[in-house]
C-alpha cells in the first residue's frame, strides 16, 4: 500500500511539473498583437491605419497613423488627393475644399501623416458635421461634429 501512495504522489507531481511550463492562453481581445484587439494602447496594432479627426480653436486636425508592424505607402490620387466638407444641421454642404496633391506617401511604423484644415470665420451659429477624407488606395475618411456660438 506504502508504494502504490508513493507512485501516485510521484505520478501527480510528474503532472503538475509538466503542467507549470505550458503557456497561459491569451484572449484575443487582450492580446495587443492581435488584430481584433480594440481599444487604443498607444502600441501598434497589426494590420490598421489609424484616423483621427478633432476640432482645435480656428482649425482641426485630421492625423492618420501607422498602427502596423510594416512600412504603409499610400498612393493619393491626383485630382482631389485630400477634401473635406462641412454639412450644416440640415445635412447641406456649407464649405468644401481640396487639395489636388497627387503623390505617394511613405508612412513607417508609428508615424504619422498631418493635415491641418482651417475653420471658416464666416459660419453662423449651429451645429456642424466635418468630414476630412484622403482619396487614395486606401480611401481614409474620419467624421466629427463641431459647434459654433453655442
Amino acid at each position: 500500500m506504502l508504494r502504490i501512495s508513493l507512485l501516485l504522489i510521484l505520478i501527480i507531481g510528474l503532472i503538475s511539473c509538466s503542467q507549470q511550463g505550458e503557456k497561459p492562453k491569451v484572449d484575443e481581445q487582450t492580446d495587443p498583437n492581435s488584430e481584433q484587439s480594440s481599444g487604443s494602447s498607444g502600441g501598434i496594432v497589426a494590420g490598421s491605419l489609424e484616423t483621427s479627426l478633432q476640432i482645435k480653436d480656428d482649425h482641426a486636425l485630421f492625423r492618420v497613423k501607422n498602427q502596423t508592424e510594416q512600412v504603409k505607402e499610400l498612393h493619393l490620387k491626383s485630382e482631389d488627393a485630400f477634401e473635406y466638407i462641412i454639412r450644416n444641421g440640415g445635412g447641406e454642404v456649407v464649405f468644401e475644399q481640396s487639395q489636388n496633391k497627387g503623390e505617394t506617401v511613405v508612412l513607417k511604423q508609428a508615424e504619422e501623416l498631418k493635415y491641418k484644415i482651417p475653420l471658416p470665420g464666416d459660419l453662423q451659429d449651429g451645429t456642424y458635421e466635418l468630414t476630412a477624407i484622403l482619396h487614395g488606395n486606401p480611401e481614409l475618411e474620419e467624421v466629427t461634429s463641431f459647434s459654433v456660438g453655442e
